[in-house]
């Protein structure tokens, strides 16, 4: 994490309850997604991903924190439908997050990060040259991921905490779906190689099985929403009562609970 010392602040944003906290100077990278084409994309050197609790202190006070995108900004007008996840909306119809950030953004665009600490907890702590201090901490007994630096420059992702040891279930029901999906789409290269390696699950090493994994689950294949765009182009993906969801719900799902 010292790598990121020294780094502007770049922007705050949020995919839907997890905070994207970004720095350094603006890069271009090409990303292989949306199929088949690809685009390339202003982003920055750093990006900070966090689906754990954290909150942003100045001055001994707490200026903006993880249960603020769960809470309306004027709960007077809030009404009984209203839904944390939805954005662009008026203020007095939005979260409390989505209406604080841009001005705590401001205060910290033109600051650096002075310092940075990650407790063997995975509690993680970044000082700001204009006295913002950020902090995360681990709200769970459990050893799951709670954040991670995605490093654009060097194409890298530090997560804390990763599975340790990869975790067995049952690699025979994740082949089968490979199988039923390969079957519809056609030739695949990318389909064939997963199955190759899920066909020798027991002989592969720990790095190779959380390639493997992440391949098929978080990054790559059966990411349900890139599933959508590779294959159905103008997919959106959004409806319990859409049978294409529901399939690449149900597939992607085989993936990350079997491997």
């Amino acid at each position: 994490m010292e790598r990121i010392i020294g780094s502007p602040f770049h922007s705050l944003s949020r995919a839907v309850d997890m905070l994207c906290l970004n720095l350094g100077e603006t890069v271009e990278r090409y990303f292989a997604r949306p199929k088949p084409d690809g685009q390339v994309r202003s982003v920055p050197s750093y990006s900070i991903h966090l689906q754990t609790q954290w909150r942003f202190v100045r001055k001994g006070r707490i200026i903006l924190a993880s249960r603020d995108i769960y809470e309306p900004f004027a709960p007077d007008r809030a009404g009984e439908d209203w839904a944390y996840d939805l954005v662009g909306r008026p203020a007095v119809e939005s979260s409390r997050f989505d209406v604080l950030s841009p001005g705590l953004s401001r205060k910290l665009r033109g600051s650096t990060v002075t310092g940075c600490r990650v407790s063997p907890l995975g509690d993680l702590s970044l000082e700001f040259s204009n006295g913002t201090r950020f902090e995360s901490f681990t709200p769970s007994s459990l050893r799951e991921e709670l954040w991670r630096l995605v490093d654009y420059q060097r194409e890298e992702h530090l997560v804390v905490f990763d599975t340790e040891t990869p975790r067995r279930m049952d690699p025979d029901l994740v082949l089968r779906a490979l199988q039923e999906l390969s079957g519809w789409i056609g030739p695949d290269d990318p389909l064939e190689r997963a199955m190759e390696q899920v066909e020798r699950y027991d002989t592969l090493s720990p790095q190779e099985l959380k390639q493997l994994k992440r391949a098929l689950s978080h990054e790559g294949m059966f990411h349900i929403k890139w599933l959508g765009d590779r294959w159905v182009p103008g997919f959106a993906g959004e409806g319990p009562g859409n049978p294409w969801w529901n399939y690449l719900d149900h597939i992607a799902k085989i993936c990350q609970d079997n491997l």
